[in-house]
């Protein structure tokens, strides 16, 4: 009765109670398939009823949601219009607003409504108020350009996994309005790959240590991103096989894509998502120039670590090492030291005025130095206090 499904496994139950049946055909009236097709019956018994008990739970709840909004909005299509842009943001379909509207007339001409004379006189209130209804579910898009630049395009804002998805060929029965495909103008295709790399960045997580390298850099970033990156930067020279750049233009290249990538991942993340570059050389201007505003102007920019987080890592790297130092003796094992590695030492003195007339305000010290071959063991923030 309600999923049409013949060829489903669970099992079917008929109406056999009086109850069951007014429910059902009350509830019905406020389902836009089921009002059409259940219009002449009175009695679901007699008709032989049967349905699936998860799709009939399904059906309760959907109904009592649009019971519960039809006692504030009193319009029903838009009811159900709001219904059907929820399902098609699920399945990551891009949709035109001239089609919602025509999909909103079609279902008032179906319950026998009269369209609001606001809605008519002027689309905008109908947008606002289907903005209402959908809430951040669905992002209402006009673009700058192109074959559609007066048409405004309803794009999935949480499905950014399934936006892309929604380019496939394949039939989707419960959609019912038709869906924007990107051969019909380039702005979806920017849509669905921004959505997508949006999508990675976030997935993506962000640097924990405070070791700084490429091969860090590069663990943060996810691949797509890496890639649109060096395709944007390099050109289509990339995607052959033989490198099409010196290798010193191609170490370049491989900077700035890094570059640009960590900060679209702090970006995206809104600053939640540390990576190598953001504390590196927030930590780096802040030890140089030891100035609050150059640290908050590279901050604004998006390239550091804000002054009040590069006083935390200050903190959080002081706290390392005071957990490392021997309480005995004082020395301080550095953290990334691997133990039972052979260890290597170098040591050099420094000495500074040394040769004055009295022998005062001279420095004499030793610098020693301890190394290992290898990877290090990095350290992560939680280890020594929080960040």
């Amino acid at each position: 009765m309600f999923c049409q499904d013949r060829t489903s496994k669970q099992r079917l139950s008929s109406v056999m109670t009086f109850n069951v049946s007014k429910d059902i055909l009350e509830a019905s009236k406020l389902h836009h398939k089921l009002c059409f097709s259940l219009a002449g019956v009175s009695d679901l018994i007699a008709a032989e009823g049967k349905y699936h008990l998860p799709c009939l739970s399904s059906f309760k709840r959907s109904t009592s949601k649009v019971k519960e909004d039809f006692h504030t909005s009193q319009d029903l299509p838009l009811i159900w219009l709001s219904s059907e842009l929820m399902y098609a943001a699920q399945k990551g379909h891009v949709l035109r607003l001239s089609d919602v509207w025509d999909r909103y007339v079609n279902l008032s001409e179906e319950a026998n409504t009269v369209i609001p004379k606001s809605f008519v006189s002027r689309r905008t209130t109908f947008r606002e108020k289907l903005q209402s209804r959908v809430g951040d579910t669905i992002l209402f898009v006009r673009p700058d350009g192109g074959t559609s630049q007066r048409e405004t395009l309803l794009v999935p804002s949480k499905y950014t996994g399934n936006a892309v998805s929604g380019l496939t060929d394949e039939a989707d029965e419960q959609l019912t309005m038709p869906r924007f495909g990107p051969e019909e103008d380039i702005f979806l295709s920017l849509v669905h790959v921004a959505l997508k790399l949006r999508g990675d960045l976030l997935d993506k997580p962000g640097h924990v240590g405070f070791e700084v390298s490429i091969g860090n850099a590069l663990s943060c970033v996810p691949e797509t991103v890496y890639m649109f990156l060096k395709l944007l930067y390099g050109g289509p020279c990339q995607l052959e096989i033989e490198p099409c750049v010196a290798k010193e233009d191609d170490t370049k290249l491989e900077q700035q894509v890094l570059s640009s990538a960590q900060d679209m991942v702090y970006g995206v993340s809104g600053g939640s998502k540390l990576t190598p570059k953001h504390i590196g050389l927030g930590s780096t201007l802040h030890q140089t120039t030891r100035s609050k505003e150059l640290v908050e102007m590279f901050h604004k920019a998006g390239h550091t670590l804000s002054y009040h987080q590069v006083l935390q890592l200050d903190t959080t790297l002081a706290k390392s090492t005071i957990k490392s130092m021997n309480p005995n003796t004082g020395a301080v094992i550095p953290p990334n030291l691997v133990p039972d590695r052979f260890l290597f030492y170098t040591a050099d003195n420094i000495d500074i005025l040394d040769e004055t007339l009295d022998g005062k305000e001279t420095f004499h010290a030793t610098q020693l130095a301890a190394w290992q071959r290898g990877p290090s063991a990095d350290v992560k923030w939680g280890q020594h206090g929080s960040f």
